[in-house]
Order: structure tokens, then C-alpha cells, then sequence
């Protein structure tokens, strides 16, 4: 990440890091940025970890498919 000044960028660089300290403490959770003071940039990447219920979706559309106004709808 690198602004106009370089100046900025310092600023912008510690409120981000302020902020990415107390978001890193969850272990699925990861911020980090490489300052650049030569010229303005912006370069991001994200992962998304995600854990899904697959149980919990199933009953959840056994529950709803037992509901006789949504068997109507459907069959």
C-alpha cells in the first residue's frame, strides 16, 4: 500500500497494523502490509477459510420439506 506522501502512508500503515494486531488474534484471521513510500499502490489479496454445518443445513430442509404449505409449493 503506498499513498500520495510518504508521510500518509506512515500514518495509514500504523492505524492498519493497530487495527490487524487485535484482528490477528483470531487464528483464522490473518491482515498484514507492505508499506511502499515510492509510489501510490494498492495491491490486496484475501483467503476465506470457512466451515460449514452440512448437518445442521440437512435438517434444516428435512424440517422445512416436512412443513405441508412448502410440499404444496414444491410438488
Amino acid at each position: 500500500m503506498g499513498l500520495d506522501s510518504p508521510v500518509l502512508t506512515v500514518q495509514f500503515t500504523g492505524i492498519f497494523w493497530a487495527i490487524a494486531s487485535i484482528v490477528n488474534i483470531n487464528p483464522h484471521v490473518y491482515m498484514h502490509m507492505h508499506p511502499v513510500f515510492i509510489k501510490p499502490t494498492f495491491d490486496a489479496q484475501l483467503k476465506l477459510q470457512m466451515k460449514i454445518q452440512l448437518l445442521h443445513m440437512v435438517i434444516a430442509a428435512v424440517k422445512l420439506l416436512l412443513k405441508k404449505p412448502v410440499r404444496k409449493l414444491i410438488f
